[in-house]
């Protein structure tokens, strides 16, 4: 799992990781990173930067 920003990828959270749980065994199957203020505050940044672009696309 990774958290993407812009077109980079963190494999780290700055806020940890969250286990996801397989509700139908009980067992863990992936570390879910969190992604910390900084990283939401780039995430933001990064989708008002390309938001001009994506809103005069057309199909």
């Amino acid at each position: 799992m990774a958290i993407l920003i812009g077109d980079e990828t963190a494999t780290r959270g700055g806020d940890g990781e969250f286990p996801h749980v397989n509700a139908a065994t009980g067992r863990t199957q992936a570390a879910v990173p969190l992604a910390g203020a900084d990283q939401v505050d780039q995430a933001v940044a990064a989708a008002r930067a390309a938001y001009p672009a994506w809103r005069a696309w057309r199909p």
